[in-house]
């Protein structure tokens, strides 16, 4: 059998290193979900031709909130079109605020956030 540094090792010094990458593993774990981003709402367009999309990210879930204020996340909106066509997206300080998107013929607005042009693909 070889001798490698591995079997070199004390029982000790290997658990310690099989911990360490466990430890690693579960940090970047934690990381990704904490990061990942959910849906909160869709609401699509009175035509039916966009979908306003708003979202946030998995740490906002370990904030505190009295019951009802799920939509106190921040997060962000994104519009896409019918055909998958992305739009962009706008951060806003809560997720509830996709209820007051307005939808114009080329465009959207929220007020006081920002507002999306469809043709030119601006936000």
């Amino acid at each position: 059998m070889a001798d490698t540094v591995w079997a070199r090792m004390s029982w000790g010094r290997r658990l310690l290193i099989a911990g360490l990458i466990v430890v690693a593993f579960a940090t970047a774990g934690l990381a990704h979900l904490l990061m990942q981003e959910s849906e909160y709402r869709r609401i699509a367009s009175p035509d039916g031709r966009y979908t306003a999309i708003a979202s946030f990210r998995g740490y906002e879930l370990l904030v505190p909130r009295f019951p009802g204020q799920a939509g106190d996340k921040g997060g962000s909106i994104r519009i896409e079109g019918v055909d998958g066509t992305d739009y962009g997206s706008i951060p806003v300080p809560m997720v509830s605020m996709i209820h007051d998107i307005r939808w114009e013929e080329d465009g959207a607005y929220l007020v006081a956030i920002g507002e999306w042009d469809f043709p030119s693909r601006e936000y």
